[in-house]
């Protein structure tokens, strides 16, 4: 709906400075040379400093395949389409995938990715696994962008 859209854009846009910081931080933390695109490594690196990764052993496994299967669907999309972005699929006959493998690294985020990667972390945490009574997205966001900032203050 509108309203969710303005009110997801709204989320995004109080955190959009620390997002880009700390996008650009985790970038350039990589050996690829890239600071345009973030690695597996380093999006962990971050999920571990913004305490994203749970501290029971018995979940930490699970979580993690979770967390990299956020990269992976997120590294998959591509601008344009339904909420901002489509997969790159060889079913998809809107996407030339040679053109798309010109323009984007394929093996790492680009900042609307990782945005997009944070918005599933938000819906896997706090309204999958927490079972919110509301599926308020950007509120879910919000909670996630705040703990990530408080994480970040306290390192």
């Amino acid at each position: 709906s509108r309203e969710a859209t303005r009110l997801a854009r709204d989320a995004v846009h109080k955190y959009y400075r620390m997002l880009c910081l700390l996008f650009h931080y985790y970038c350039c933390l990589g050996s690829s040379m890239d600071h345009f695109t973030m690695q597996i490594n380093e999006w962990n690196m971050f999920l571990m400093n913004s305490d994203l990764l749970d501290k029971d052993k018995r979940d930490a496994a699970r979580k993690r395949a979770d967390n990299d299967q956020v990269f992976v669907r997120s590294n998959m999309l591509i601008e344009g389409g339904p909420m901002g972005g489509e997969m790159l699929s060889p079913r998809n006959r809107n996407c030339n995938a040679k053109q798309v493998a010109m323009n984007y690294n394929l093996h790492g985020l680009m900042r609307f990715q990782f945005m997009a990667a944070l918005f599933q972390l938000a819906v896997n945490k706090y309204i999958l696994e927490e079972s919110w009574v509301g599926k308020d997205v950007p509120k879910a966001f919000d909670m996630l962008m705040f703990n990530i900032k408080q994480s970040h203050l306290n390192h």
